[in-house]
């Protein structure tokens, strides 16, 4: 293996799934124990940019964090005698079909990360290699031109600054929002917005609305032997 290259290696998602089945397998990137040591560097660096409303990958925050605080919102709109629609979006393959350009494009505009940091962070991105290993049998090498590396140091962090657009174009909607990773929570109240909305999202991102995830949870209180209603629809 050199610098540019890596090695990826099939991790079933779930201990219960059919290992037949190739969906079912996550690729989990091995790089070079010099490139971690950089990518950590870069990383303190890139913290910073984090919006606020992404609990992944940051100090002190989790998924349980991220939770409550969708709970805490639900809990004091339903209390104050409002209906709660609770929207989940889930890109498929996030990792794997991130735009390279979009996102070099996106740090230095949004996020001001310029000079030798966006220099290295393009080469870093720029030419590089993999192949896959199975019981000691190695693939062919190929040539990625989309996406980051999951299991790396900077994937995770570089997939987090790759979504920050979406917490602008919800907030505009006046939407609340919380991301974790490639999951994204929003919560109205009263009503929910069109598919308009996730189209921008999906267009930011360079990805189709097709490579998502949609599921809808509705929250609020109802007359005693009544069900709660509402219409919505995306």
């Amino acid at each position: 293996m050199h610098l540019r290259q890596f090695l990826k290696t099939p991790v079933i998602k779930k201990p219960a799934l059919d290992p037949e089945v190739f969906k079912n397998y996550r690729p989990i990137s091995n790089t070079l124990f010099l490139i971690k040591t950089i990518e950590r560097v870069i990383a303190k660096q890139i913290h910073s940019h984090l919006i606020a409303n992404n609990s992944a990958y940051r100090k002190h925050h989790s998924t349980e964090t991220a939770v409550l605080c969708v709970q805490n919102d639900i809990l004091q709109a339903v209390d104050l005698g409002y209906e709660v629609i609770l929207v989940l979006l889930d890109f498929i393959a996030a990792f794997d079909t991130i735009d390279h350009s979009i996102l070099l494009t996106r740090r230095e505009q949004r996020f001001g990360i310029s000079g030798k940091t966006w220099k290295w962070l393009g080469s870093y991105l720029e030419d590089r290699t993999q192949f896959v290993s199975v019981n000691n049998l190695n693939s062919a090498t190929s040539t990625v031109k989309d996406g980051v590396l999951q299991g790396s140091v900077l994937g995770p962090l570089l997939l987090s600054l790759y979504v920050a657009p979406l917490e602008n174009i919800f907030k505009a909607h006046g939407i609340n929002v919380m991301v974790y990773a490639d999951d994204t929570v929003y919560h109205v109240m009263n009503e929910v917005p069109g598919m308009n909305i996730i189209n921008k999202f999906a267009d930011s991102l360079g990805m189709p609305v097709v490579n998502l995830n949609i599921r809808m949870c509705l929250f609020g209180f109802a007359p005693e032997n009544q069900l709660l209603k509402a219409e919505f629809s995306l």
